[in-house]
């Protein structure tokens, strides 16, 4: 997501973000035989499975036999999969990329994290018929790169079981979350090789799909090599402050840096980072996030944990903020302080208090800040309400709002409002969080359209668990407008000052947006006879209206039903202004208002 450049308005704003955060918002054995030597060519017509690294939805899943596809599909909500082959044809590797990972409770969207870089594997082993419920997992990535080498499925789950340190385990039949360790295991596997592959990109401006697999790959080819030389899950998943330069968790950052400095896909931006530098400063922070992970006591703890580490942003981030240091190359004596002072801002961060990194590497210096705490979900009644000039609101579903009739409002669309509701366990706005908002009302017939976003605008939990919003000093806003026959070529920027009207209010858990108000400050600034100062006229009326409200940074989720108080998430949106390049991405609402005359 990016942050509009420019924002504009009141608290109103705030508000209609607000809203539209509120608003919108496996069984045992089938793959642990051993099929053969590495990579053989496999049988099976029928294969199916699920996802687990948390169970993994909508991620894209295919068969594949070298670098040939042979099916696809995309993984069920519970992370299911399945493929049926042509015929006559095999593959040797299950592959799952990106999707949404929905921690143990699939039906529960306040654990759910977009992971649109994760890679996960599982060999397919030869000689039968039919693969049913195998475990595409964080290990079953470890024994695929090592089949891939060369070795036997059995040869190569042997030795992840020893060097996971859980004996006795089928590790390519056996779903992690009905096991605490082997969930657990799998966890801090899952962090190193995110974490790794996740500050790699960093450091290397690797954004797009195919450089993403590339450092996976790096990354996990690094880690299995490693693991064929003995090196085990202990000795890499250590406390961030008992870090040395020999520790084999710099090594491995090291390695996984040359491997994808050494790859097509990835090498051009990494040319310049030195291998060292980026092992010294990322070790702390793979380590911490793994160490929390590991020191979850149960399933549920150890989901919260890979969910709050993703919320911080885990190393990529910090490693942004460093970047100017990436192609320093430590002086003597160096290595063990860069690790310490990494270490102390990691382990603050894990404790839930942002910290400052200020480092020296050769001639460079920089300051990064490594977040902490919990803070990007929150969750809204399944109700909306639409006030016309009368004062009298018209209360709609969620559903309602958003289906293609729309809902009728006489003469003008006044207020919006919505109820949040009260904390059950879903709401994590432990500490104040500042997002950016967006909206956009355009005539769905007509050239109309009103686009506000604003930069910031602070979110919080009060002591009985209501969600707040409130708009900080120095937030700005960014106003666009269109009629039929003028439009905003330079958007209009505001500041508003403490003494501006609230556009938002805010009590017993309900939100409010005064659009009228909202429209009263962006007439008084606009210049007379804009396109804007003609929509502040004449306000919302007369047409049909399609209303977006998108919230950036933060997870929003409404009800299933009135009926069903389960979470949903909000819908993915963008509004993008057409003047000027500022975008706000995130989840918020849709719908639709029929305004009469």
């Amino acid at each position: 997501m990016i942050r509009p450049k420019s924002p504009h308005t009141t608290p109103s704003l705030i508000a209609v973000a607000i809203a539209s955060l509120t608003l919108a918002a496996c069984g045992g054995g089938g793959g642990g035989g051993d099929g053969g030597g590495g990579g053989g060519p496999a049988t099976p017509q029928s294969i199916s499975g699920t996802v687990v690294d948390g169970y993994m939805s909508a991620a894209s899943m295919r068969c594949v036999a070298g670098s040939g596809t042979v099916a696809s599909t995309t993984s069920a909500a519970d992370g299911s999969f399945s493929f049926s082959l042509p015929a006559g044809q095999s593959c040797s590797s299950i592959e799952a990329f990106g999707g949404i990972d929905a921690g143990v409770t699939p039906d529960n969207a306040s654990d759910d994290i977009p992971r649109p870089a994760a890679l996960l594997r599982a060999p397919v082993p030869a000689g039968t018929a039919s693969l049913s419920d195998v475990f595409v997992t964080p290990a079953s990535t470890l024994i695929d790169a090592l089949v891939s080498g060369g070795t036997s499925i059995s040869d190569a789950q042997d030795l992840v079981r020893a060097r996971l340190g859980v004996s006795n385990t089928d590790l390519l039949g056996t779903n992690p979350a009905s096991d605490v360790s082997l969930y657990r295991a799998n966890a801090a596997l899952a962090q190193i090789l995110e974490q790794v592959a996740a500050a790699i990109s960093a450091a290397g401006g690797i954004g797009d799909d195919a450089g993403r697999r590339a450092v996976s790959d790096a990354t996990i080819g690094a880690l299995a090599a490693m693991l064929s030389g003995g090196t085990t899950l202990a000795q890499l998943n250590v406390a961030p402050d008992t870090l040395t330069p020999g520790s084999p968790l710099v090594a491995l950052i090291d390695r996984a840096t040359r491997n994808a400095r050494a790859s097509a896909a990835t090498g051009s931006g990494l040319a310049d980072v030195q291998p060292e530098t980026l092992s010294l400063l990322a070790a702390p922070l793979v380590a911490s996030a793994a160490q929390q992970v590991t020191q979850a006591p149960n399933l549920l703890a150890i989901v919260a944990a890979a969910g709050d580490i993703d919320e911080r942003g885990g190393a990529a981030p910090v490693i942004g903020g460093l970047g100017n240091l990436l192609g320093e190359v430590p002086t003597a004596g160096q290595p063990q302080a860069l690790l310490d002072a990494m270490a102390a801002a990691a382990q603050s961060a894990a404790a839930g208090t942002t910290d400052t990194a200020s480092l020296t590497v050769g001639s460079a210096s920089a300051v990064a800040q490594v977040p902490g705490g919990v803070s990007n979900f929150a969750k809204v009644a399944d109700s909306v309400r639409l006030y016309g000039p009368s004062g009298s609101p018209t209360t709609v579903t969620v559903a309602q709002f958003g289906s293609s009739a729309g809902v009728a409002v006489q003469r003008n669309l006044a207020k919006v409002g919505i109820t949040l509701d009260e904390s059950d366990g879903a709401t994590q706005l432990l500490t104040p969080r500042e997002v950016p908002l967006a909206i956009d009302v355009r005539d769905a017939s007509g050239p109309r359209v009103v686009q506000v976003l604003v930069d910031r605008v602070t979110v919080s939990q009060d002591a009985g668990g209501t969600v707040e919003a409130s708009l900080p000093d120095g937030a700005t806003f960014t106003v666009y407008g269109k009629t039929a026959t003028a439009e905003t070529t330079s958007p209009l920027v505001i500041v508003p000052s403490g003494a501006a009207s609230p556009i938002t209010t805010t009590a017993g858990g309900e939100i409010e947006i005064d659009i009228e108000r909202l429209f009263s400050i962006i007439g008084g600034a606009a210049g007379a006879g804009s396109p804007l100062a003609q929509l502040a006229a004449t306000g919302i009326s007369n047409g049909t209206f399609d209303v977006t409200l998108v919230v950036g940074d933060l997870r929003i989720a409404h009800s299933t039903s009135s009926s069903n108080p389960a979470p949903v998430l909000g819908e993915p949106l963008t509004v993008r202004l057409q003047a000027g390049s500022q975008v706000v991405s995130g989840r918020g609402l849709k719908g639709r208002v029929v305004v009469g005359g």
